[in-house]
């Protein structure tokens, strides 16, 4: 299988007050294509700060990041921002969804960012029916319960056709049956799609179905849940 995304010796560090606090502290690891990835770490270990750096959204102190054949760390902002928009679907903690736009405008704003917009209509009409939501697109997001929110995000993160679906927490503030239900969807879509599948997740059942763990644990990134990291 090939490998779509290479980590080498990836390290961030934030200011915090008048202290300098070291989150990532030499992270390697290689993802292949078509895999579906659980991230997990206690809280502050550091997963949305990664899940941000493979994104472009942010860039690390020094290492490198590796996505095919771009290496993101040589890339100037406007680049990765261009970058993320063809390559990343992007399913955020706080879901982003624009209030002033509808939610097939939601849906759409991928496709437009890309100059895709040609096949918006089609495609927006596509992702709501496959989500389950085939009458909403004229909705607003605050009109819709947080189960259906985070429905919209998962089809706006697909709009595009991305290699690669980051989702952060996806399900962290719905009830376990809501959430159980949206990461069957997420998960099924990305299959659909062929699309490899990062998540950053506390949920241990979900782990269970991933094709592959990794924990962050002490700025280190480590292959298999954080109990067996802890024993060895």
């Amino acid at each position: 299988m090939a490998v779509l995304l290479q980590l080498s010796d990836v390290r961030k560090s934030f200011d915090e007050g008048t202290t300098r606090r070291t989150v990532l502290d030499g992270v390697a690891a290689t993802i292949d294509a078509g895999a579906f990835v659980v991230l997990m770490g206690r809280s502050g270990a550091g997963k949305s700060t990664l899940l941000n750096l493979i994104s472009g959204i942010d860039r690390p102190d020094s290492g490198r990041i590796q996505y095919n054949d771009t290496d993101l760390t040589t890339l100037s902002d406007t680049e990765r921002t261009r970058f993320r928009r063809s390559e990343i679907g992007f399913v955020f903690q706080s879901l982003n969804l624009i209030p002033t736009l509808t939610v097939a405008e939601n849906i759409a704003l991928p496709l437009e960012l890309s100059g895709q917009s040609d096949t918006a209509t089609d495609r927006v009409a596509h992702l709501l029916d496959r989500v389950g939501l085939p009458d909403r697109g004229d909705s607003y997001p605050d009109r819709l319960s947080g189960g259906e929110q985070q429905r919209v995000a998962i089809a706006r993160a697909l709009a595009h056709h991305p290699l690669l679906i980051l989702a952060d927490e996806p399900t962290g503030s719905l009830d376990y049956e809501t959430g159980t239900q949206v990461l069957r969807l997420l998960t099924d879509l990305v299959d659909e799609h062929d699309t490899t599948l990062l998540i950053a997740t506390h949920d241990q059942q979900l782990a269970q179905q991933a094709d592959r763990t990794l924990t962050l644990h002490n700025g280190l990134l480590h292959d298999g849940p954080l109990s067996a990291i802890l024993a060895a």
